[in-house]
């Protein structure tokens, strides 16, 4: 009898990227000084360069040059903020999250088969439908009193993982891979699998009350039928129901109050008191009010990401809107991370850095295009390359009101998309 081997590489890549895709942020489990997160990046690390130095493993030209772009324009920038005084550890507080793009090489020495790309589609599958699973019972628990939401709060305060929105639900870091993992389960050859967990991971997406979250999908689907699928029926079905599903919710918001925590009820007329005095303007009280969904507290979320846009507007130079301001220069009411990912980047990079992450992605669509024959008409959805290619678009687009491309989140799914894009993968080409 063959004895089976483990190879414990492929051990590690599973486990360290099932927890980038459910860990969200990365803050919520701590191992003494360190999350699990920097454990895991530790391990993949000293796996990867230990396989360089010993010459069992050597990237090619591409891998180097994806991995140089981002790691040199980090050291610029924080070269630059150095230059202008800004404090060590500020500066270093900016360049940690970047740090995670090393794993781009770990991912370039696993992902080296169309088998290894099975086990990402899996990992991204199961991720999202398990968090769709729990979220959906943590809210019918807490819908009947069995649990109270509070507790969760209080235990989640601390990790700003989660935010919540009032009595109706709340949004987790880690369900950024929700709509994601809608793509993955879109390529399930089972219909009836394919139906059950897209629809429920569908309907928990809905119940985290995150506008972008539908309006992308639906942008998506809405494109992609008009002009790859236009004659078919089902996909102008699921057109009908995404608008339904969307002003059922919208009709349950409605009819629930939204009532907050009553613990947090002095806080929460401290915090109306102080947004009520901010030195706003009338449009940017109306912006603010338009996106809030009707959440008080997201009202204030909303009016923060503006303040910091006049904040950006108004400390923006000429030596800086090429080359920003440098790693650790954050703004009056922002001092670290920014809410918005690109507005972060060109206060910090200015354009230079907004050009080096718009040449990822170019790079991104390059492989999508090289992958698809040159012939965009003709797409289909279940392929692997638009499948990568949407997710990590997904991340991108997402990260226009939200901080996810330059974290690890955003880094990771743009690493593995670019690694997963490669040529080699190709469904037509044979496998050695």
């Amino acid at each position: 009898m063959k004895k089976t081997t483990i190879d414990w590489k492929v051990v590690l890549f599973v486990v360290s990227l099932t927890e980038l895709l459910v860990g969200g942020g990365g803050r919520l489990f701590e191992i003494g000084p360190l999350s699990l997160r920097m454990y895991l990046f530790g391990a993949t690390q000293a796996v990867v360069w230990w396989s360089i130095l010993r010459g069992s493993w050597r990237p090619d030209a591409a891998i180097w040059k994806l991995f140089g772009a981002l790691v040199g324009l980090t050291a610029f920038s924080a070269a630059i903020g150095w230059i202008n005084e800004a404090p060590v550890k500020a500066i270093f507080t900016d360049v940690k999250p970047l740090l995670y793009w090393a794993n781009l090489l770990f991912y370039a020495q696993i992902i080296d088969s169309k088998e290894r790309i099975s086990i990402v589609k899996a990992c991204f599958r199961w991720s999202s439908a398990s968090m769709a699973v729990a979220y959906l019972l943590v809210l019918l628990l807490w819908r009947y009193d069995i649990i109270y939401g509070w507790g969760m709060y209080v235990w989640a305060l601390p990790t700003e993982e989660l935010s919540f929105r009032g009595n109706l639900g709340f949004f987790y870091k880690g369900f950024i891979f929700l709509p994601i993992g809608i793509f993955f389960w879109l390529q399930e050859n089972t219909y009836y699998r394919k139906f059950i967990w897209v629809f429920l991971i569908y309907l928990a997406m809905l119940l985290t009350f995150t506008r972008g979250f539908w309006l992308i999908i639906f942008t998506i689907h809405v494109l992609y039928t008009l002009f790859y699928n236009p004659k078919n029926v089902v996909s102008w079905l699921a057109v009908v129901l995404m608008l339904t599903s969307l002003f059922s919710v919208g009709l349950y918001v409605s009819q629930v109050p939204n009532q907050n925590f009553p613990e947090l009820a002095a806080f929460q007329e401290n915090s109306r008191e102080t947004y009520k005095r901010k030195p706003l303007k009338d449009w940017q009280r109306k912006l603010g009010n338009m996106f809030s969904q009707g959440f008080e507290d997201r009202e204030s979320s909303i009016i923060d990401r503006i303040i910091q846009v006049g904040e950006v507007v108004d400390a923006a130079s000429p030596a800086s809107i090429l080359v920003g301001n440098g790693f650790g220069k954050g703004t009056e009411s922002r001092q670290i991370h920014m809410e918005i990912s690109y507005l972060e980047i060109f206060h910090k990079q200015g354009l230079l850095g907004l050009g080096i992450w718009a040449g990822l992605f170019f790079v991104l669509w390059k492989g999508f295009f090289r992958r698809m024959g040159r012939s965009l008409r003709q797409i289909p959805f279940e392929d692997d390359a638009f499948v990568f290619f949407m997710a990590a678009a997904f991340m991108f687009a997402i990260s226009f009101l939200n901080p996810f491309i330059n974290a690890p989140m955003g880094l990771g799914m743009l690493a593995i998309a670019l690694i997963s894009l490669k040529p080699e993968f190709d469904p037509q080409t044979p496998t050695s």
